[in-house]
């Protein structure tokens, strides 16, 4: 098993990243992703520089980094998500 730290309120898994080395035949949504990884783990950047940096939401870092295995999910029971209702009804209201 691997050691697990924190960083911005996550666990880390201390899983290595490795930049590919010819990102320019990747597609503008995985360069993204990328990106933000590479400043995370190898820049030791804040999930909250990475956002500013890259006008990105705060949240597409975090499911990003909680996608390629970097920090671990918080949620206890991520089946239990926002119904897509309530999602359009709240977003129709701003």
């Amino acid at each position: 098993m691997q050691e697990t730290t924190e960083r911005d309120g996550f666990r880390l898994t201390n899983r290595p990243f490795q930049v590919p080395l010819d990102t320019s035949r990747l597609d503008p949504s995985t360069k993204r992703r990328v990106t933000i990884c590479n400043l995370f783990v190898n820049h030791a950047q804040s999930m909250k520089d990475i956002a500013r940096i890259l006008d990105e939401h705060y949240g597409v870092v975090v499911q990003t980094l909680i996608e390629h295995g970097l920090v671990l999910e918080r949620r206890k029971n991520r089946s239990k998500e926002v119904p897509v209702d309530r999602r359009k009804s709240y977003f129709r209201s701003l």
